[in-house]
Parts: structure tokens; C-alpha cells; sequence
């Protein structure tokens, strides 16, 4: 879930931007902006751009509030009014009223448009969407997508560019179906960013397979030419790991495909945990390698889909896609896998390996249980680090400890940090913006 909710009565923190070369510091801080009579805090919306735009939203049940930077500078301070402040949910005793609706922050790559978006993501058919546009001075305009049942069933992915605004969503909402997901298509709902004039796109996808070894579309992040999706299918049984990537234009028309096949040497690629674009300049709903199962009346676990042996993201700064996870000594098996390290490969935009990097991990996290053989997923995350500075920061987080690889431009891994994280574990806004 993009936003996590902790337990605490005041939040007074700080988050720093660091460029090394040049010594800027970028701090914001953050405060309670909840409601006064609950004890729940909700953590902000922090958007970054490869173009150095940050977009930071402090909001309260009634108002977002967006600071744009540029560049390491502060430029504007806008406010969004909230059309659905008034739908509230009480929690229980003593916790007080919280809005739980999302509110989705994106930016195109360039940071020339913004939009703060009100959404029902598994509604977009019955439920209207309230979208307020920013342009790169701070101008609003506010715009309501009114539901429709051709936008399709559940919204996948929201993303932008210099000339739209997307929602990417499938049409009947079986992308998780083992038996309906390969006939399942996906639609590209286009909105201009002048007029907001709309225009409905099916992609023309490959099929995928039935199965659970198949993964359906997800988004990855896009150039000023191309927007990029993957499926996956995935047999670890034979250790083949396929994962096809689509490129699209803005006229919705599939460019091309290929495929990156993932393979390490003398060591066997693991399920991992993988905490995907936390921040980034696009929206995603959809989570296709994992799954949320319930354990109690309390407490959700987290349990691996077959996409959680390959993670990848793209990188638009250096226009390179990254295949990344945990690794260990022996093929998988589900009961007792050992996990010994972990792996990162970079591959350029046709698709062809520049580097692989393998790298065992420290004797204190190798044996702690919970990272070692625990068959709790939920205790291991793991999450690439891609800042627009091209600094790229492998980090490993075991309940509270975080290890932390830089890693250089050649693939290779620098000393390695380890940090007390006692805030909201597995939600990395401190991963992005330490290093």
C-alpha cells in the first residue's frame, strides 16, 4: 500500500536530498498534519523526477499543500482542496476519524506538469475521479473524471507526460486470475493536459499464458519516446526466468518487444520482498508480485507470487532497465531456501546486459534467521535506490536494520552501511533520500 499509517502523536522529521559533488543539501521538514483529536500520522507523498523535480505533499483530511523543487531550490507552494474531505472512517475507540481515500502524486519527467488526483483506483467505472493540475510555476486548474464504464475496472498504474495525463487499467480487472488474466486486456485512458479531452486506447499486447507461472502487465517507467511495461513467466523449477518488455508510444501503438532472461553465476536467484518506485514520478496501484493474506483479525501477511523472483525497474535518468533480488547457494525450494546475498543486472534500453553484479552479504545479517531462512517475506525487503544524480543504492531491511550498498556506474559494490530504521519498516522514503 502506498501509504502506511503509524502510531504516534507528533512527527517532526527531515528529509535530506545530498549531491555529493556539488554539496547541496535539500531540507523539508515534516509535521502533523492529521487530525487533532487521532493519534494516527499518516507520512507524506514525495515524488521525484529526472530532471532534479521534487514534489513534496504535507496534507491534512480537508487540503494537500505541494512544495515544488527544482534543482535542490524551492520554487512554489501550492494548495489542492479535497473533494472527498467529508468521507471519513471511524477507527475505534480512542483513534479518532482518518481518511483512508488515496491521493495520487505524479509529475511528467521534465516536472512541467503535476497532478494531485483523488481516485477510487477499483472504482474508476462508478466513482469520480478529482484531478488538480499544476503547472511548473504553481497554476492550478481543477478537473473531474467523471466515471465511465469504457475507462475499464481497476486502474493498474497513473503516470503523466509533457502532452497527457494516463491511467492504465484493465478492462475486466482479472489481471490476477489464473484463468482469465491471459484474455484480459489493458486500456491506456488518455487526457490532454490542455483541454483535458479524453481518448480511450486498447494495447495491442502479446498474450500471456494461464497459469500462476505468468505474470500480466505492469508499468515501468517511460523516456520522452517510449512508456514501458513487462510480464513475466516465471519456472524456477527449471530456473527460467523470461520477462518480455513492451514499448509504447503516447498514440498507444506497441513500438516493439523483448525479452531479458535473468541468470546469475553459480549462485540461484531467491524471492524477494521488492519495495517498488516508492518514489517516482508515476502512481502504481497494482502490486502483481505479491499478495496480502490474512493471518489474523490484526495482522496482514505478506506471501510471494511468482513475480517476486525477478524484480525489475527502470531507470529514465540512465535509460537502463535493473533485474535485482535476493540469491543463495543451491536452486530454490520452497521449504528452507537459504539466502546468502543478492544480485543486481543492468541492461540497456534494446534489452542486451551491461553488467552483472553478485554480492555475498556480511556475516551478522547472513545469520540472522530472518533474512537467512525465515519463511516470513514479510521480514525481508529489499529496494534499489535510484536517485536522478545516477547514484544507485542497493538496500537490504530486516525489521528495524537496513544494509545499504552504493553501487557504481561499472556494477560494482562499495563498503556497506548499516542503519537503525524505527520508523515505518518497509516504507522507504529515508532509503531514497540517504545514501
Amino acid at each position: 500500500m502506498k501509504k502506511r499509517i503509524i502510531m504516534l502523536i507528533t512527527l517532526i522529521c527531515t528529509f535530506c536530498f545530498l549531491l555529493p559533488a556539488q554539496e547541496k543539501k535539500l531540507s523539508i521538514p515534516v509535521t502533523n498534519t492529521t487530525d487533532p483529536n487521532s493519534t494516527f500520522v499518516q507520512f507524506p507523498d514525495l515524488i521525484m523526477t529526472p530532471s532534479n523535480v521534487v514534489v513534496f505533499n504535507e496534507y491534512s483530511r480537508e487540503t494537500s499543500h505541494l512544495y515544488y523543487y527544482k534543482d535542490y531550490r524551492f520554487v512554489w507552494k501550492a494548495t489542492a482542496e479535497k473533494e472527498y474531505s467529508k468521507k471519513r472512517i471511524v477507527l475505534g475507540h480512542n483513534l479518532g476519524v482518518y481518511d483512508f481515500r488515496p491521493n495520487a502524486l505524479v509529475a511528467s519527467n521534465s516536472g512541467s506538469w503535476v497532478y494531485h488526483i483523488e481516485l477510487n483506483p477499483e472504482s474508476i467505472d462508478k466513482k469520480n475521479q478529482y484531478v488538480t493540475q499544476f503547472n511548473q510555476d504553481g497554476v492550478s486548474k481543477k478537473n473531474t473524471i467523471e466515471a465511465r464504464s469504457e475507462f475499464g475496472k481497476q486502474v493498474q498504474t497513473i503516470f503523466c507526460d509533457d502532452q497527457y495525463l494516463y491511467y492504465l487499467a484493465t478492462e475486466n480487472g482479472n489481471e490476477l486470475s489464473k484463468s482469465k488474466k491471459a484474455a484480459e486486456k489493458l486500456i491506456l485512458n488518455r487526457f490532454n493536459a490542455k483541454d483535458f479531452s479524453y481518448k480511450k486506447i486498447v494495447l495491442d499486447l502479446p498474450e500471456i499464458e494461464e497459469g500462476s507461472n505468468s505474470v500480466f502487465w505492469s508499468f515501468l517507467g517511460q523516456t520522452d519516446a517510449e512508456k514501458f511495461l513487462v510480464s513475466k513467466n516465471i519456472d524456477y523449477r527449471k530456473e527460467k526466468y523470461t520477462l518480455t518488455i513492451a514499448g509504447f508510444n503516447s498514440e498507444g501503438k506497441v513500438t516493439r518487444t523483448f525479452t531479458i532472461e535473468p541468470k546469475l553465476d553459480e549462485t540461484f536467484i531467491r524471492r524477494a520482498n521488492a519495495i517498488k518506485s516508492p518514489i517516482s514520478n508515476f502512481y502504481q496501484v497494482a502490486e502483481l508480485d505479491y499478495h496480502k493474506e490474512k493471518a489474523n483479525d490484526t495482522f496482514d501477511k505478506v506471501e510471494h507470487d511468482e513475480g517476486s523472483f525477478s524484480n525489475i525497474i527502470f531507470d529514465p535518468s540512465a535509460q537502463s532497465f535493473y533485474v535485482f533480488g535476493l540469491s543463495g547457494p543451491k536452486p530454490y525450494q520452497k521449504v528452507g531456501p537459504i539466502n546468502d546475498g543478492f544480485y543486481v543486472i543492468r541492461y540497456d534500453l534494446t534489452g542486451a546486459r551491461t553488467w552483472l553484479l553478485q554480492q555475498p552479504v556480511p556475516t551478522a545479517l547472513k545469520e540472522k534467521g530472518t533474512f537467512r531462512v525465515h519463511n516470513t517475506p514479510g521480514y525481508r525487503n529489499v529496494y534499489l535506490q535510484i536517485m536522478p544524480d545516477k547514484r544507485v543504492v542497493f538496500h537490504i531491511q530486516i525489521k528495524k536494520d537496513r544494509y545499504s550498498w552504493p553501487i557504481s556506474n561499472d556494477g560494482k559494490a562499495g563498503t556497506h552501511t548499516v542503519n537503525d530504521d524505527t520508523r515505518d519498516v518497509g516504507y522507504p522514503y529515508e532509503f531514497v533520500l540517504t545514501n
